[in-house]
């Protein structure tokens, strides 16, 4: 790697872009403003774009036709790096170390990440879950797995991707996720798991006549560029604060304490 490159990439790293806290919204803007100024360095067309929330660094090249069109989507923000005292060095500052035995492990990371990029969905929405990401065979007993068909997990999350009327790929997951990760796994946690300390838990959210009036919007009510939960933000905007519409999404989490 040529020396400027990796200077290049230090200064991309030393940037305190943490989304989630609003005194690092300035570091998050800037960081913003490097990374586009970089884009047109190489000659692409970028631009920086202001959103309800953090801002939306985006680019292209020229389209030459005949040729297809590829999407590339990531971060240019980062984690809270909490608790400091847990790092060996400070986490803005660069250390080029010797990754040993773990160069392996990267590899593999990486071909994990590109066989499961090229799954078809649902198989491929559902293919970071635990139990779809592991070998059967270095989990599962192999009577149990003789007396099973290996096949209907993935014949049930099929059936839910198909049953909608929906065109779109979004609305087709959001229903399955609907059916699958919210019906069967995140409701009844937090339900059980409160009701054992008296609670009674309530998601407005979820309300039944809503869900379906939002399931007949189309994809770009709800996704619109990069900017997620589109409609949603700007119906709230004058409700609630900028930091509420900015906040990262939560999941639904078991209410217990330790």
């Amino acid at each position: 790697m040529r020396d400027n490159y990796l200077e290049e990439f230090y200064s991309f790293l030393r940037f305190p872009s943490v989304s989630t806290d609003e005194k690092f919204s300035g570091k998050v803007k800037d960081c913003a403003q490097w990374l586009s100024q970089k884009l047109s360095a190489v000659g692409l067309e970028s631009k920086v774009v202001p959103t309800a929330g953090h801002p939306v660094v985006w680019a292209r090249n020229k389209h030459k036709s005949g040729r297809p069109t590829v999407l590339i989507y990531g971060h240019y923000d980062v984690q809270p790096p909490d608790p400091l005292e847990l790092w060996d060095s400070p986490p803005f500052e660069p250390v080029l170390r010797n990754l040993g035995d773990r160069v392996p492990r990267v590899v593999d990371r990486a071909r994990r990440y590109v066989r499961r990029a090229n799954l078809p969905n649902p198989r491929r929405f559902y293919s970071w879950e635990f139990l779809m990401a592991q070998e059967a065979a270095g989990l599962l007993d192999p009577d149990f797995r003789a007396s099973v068909d290996a096949a209907e997990p993935y014949a049930v999350l099929q059936g839910h991707y198909d049953r909608p009327r929906a065109t779109s790929e979004l609305n087709r997951l959001l229903y399955l996720d609907l059916k699958l990760t919210i019906g069967d796994n995140d409701l009844l946690k937090v339900t059980r798991t409160a009701e054992m300390a008296g609670v009674a838990v309530r998601f407005p959210w979820l309300d039944r006549a809503l869900i379906e009036f939002t399931g007949t919007w189309p994809a770009g009510f709800k996704v619109r560029g990069l900017e997620k939960r589109y409609l949603f933000k700007r119906a709230f905007q004058t409700l609630l604060a900028p930091e509420t519409l900015a906040k990262r999404k939560h999941g639904f989490g078991v209410p217990t304490s330790v």
